[in-house]
């Protein structure tokens, strides 16, 4: 391969799968899924240019966000399996820190925001996508959401004490350059919390073309627990802690890429249905392992770090 790995410069690159992206009914793109040797990083290739990647995320990529905002200002979807994942995130951040002004990156229709509470947190948050972003702006004019990317934020330096990117590092086209904006946005001491899916799972080996989480190529990158650990020191941050976070996300992969595969091999879903109560049984597989579906990491700005952007 001639090509060097954008995370350790390692020129020991191999193909790990093909991938495909359904665009049309009669169009279907390939794509390969490069692999570095010496950290285990993966990219997507080739990689959209950031005029074309807008195309990927069709109107309905967040499915009908005002419909959604509605409900979740009636309350009506407080009990629901998604907002208990809104929930269990907040109380994954509040074992760090309990309140202060926190930046989301990628917040979609604003979920996480509207979870926090709102007389202990300063929530801010940006998305790229604008018909979510301005949908957040008519519809809960009290969230401070701000339409583009984090590399063009004009935010003020060392003001932040926490960002968090919830599966959303993966889209970004400049992954390094948008952790040190991240690093200059922090006060000394911020944390910054990313959550992505682990290309060093048995997921992404047992699954290969048909994961779910590679979903090209809308995810630039594959994070690996060594690749993400060597970007953030690069960037200034210092690694606190290594989870496994989500079980919920974590479940949702097993089932999309086991439905995907089978799907594909059989053309039928009968043996997925036969199949799905086994995936009850994998996550325990995988936590014995160590080689979980998504991996969140739990960072802080270092004190002598002075990130340029």
């Amino acid at each position: 391969m001639n090509q060097d790995c954008p995370i350790c410069r390692s020129n020991s690159v191999q193909l790990f799968s093909k991938a495909y992206y359904q665009r049309s009914e009669e169009l279907r793109e390939e794509y390969r899924v490069l692999r570095c040797l010496g950290c285990g990083f993966a990219w997507t290739d080739p990689r959209p240019g950031d005029k074309e990647l807008p195309d990927y995320y069709p109107a309905d990529y967040f499915g009908d966000i005002s419909n959604l905002i509605q409900e979740l200002k009636a309350d009506t979807l407080r009990k629901s399996s998604p907002w208990r994942m809104e929930l269990d995130k907040v109380r994954l951040l509040e074992e760090w820190i309990n309140g202060g002004k926190i930046l989301d990156v990628g917040c979609g229709p604003g979920q996480f925001l509207l979870a926090l509470d709102q007389r202990r947190w300063l929530p801010e948050g940006i998305e790229q996508d604008e018909v979510a972003s301005y949908a957040i702006k008519a519809l809960l004019p009290e969230l401070r959401v701000w339409s583009g990317s984090i590399e063009a934020f004009q935010g003020k330096p060392n003001s932040y004490d926490v960002i968090t990117f919830w599966h959303s590092l993966e889209h970004v086209s400049q992954p390094r350059e948008v952790l040190k904006k991240a690093n200059a946005l922090l006060r000394d001491g911020g944390f910054v919390i990313i959550s992505v899916p682990n290309f060093a799972s048995l997921q992404a080996v047992l699954f290969r073309s048909h994961w779910y989480a590679l979903d090209v190529p809308r995810h630039l990158w594959h994070f690996t627990p060594r690749s993400l650990e060597i970007l953030l020191d690069e960037t200034g941050f210092k690694v606190d802690k290594h989870l496994f976070f989500s079980k919920a996300v974590n479940f949702h992969q097993w089932k999309h890429s086991l439905r995907s595969l089978v799907s594909a091999t059989t053309h039928s879903l009968v043996p997925y249905y036969l199949l799905k109560p086994l995936l009850h049984l994998l996550p325990t597989v995988e936590r014995l392992s160590g080689r979980w579906g998504v991996m969140t990491f739990v960072a802080r700005k270092s004190p002598s770090s002075r990130a340029s952007v």
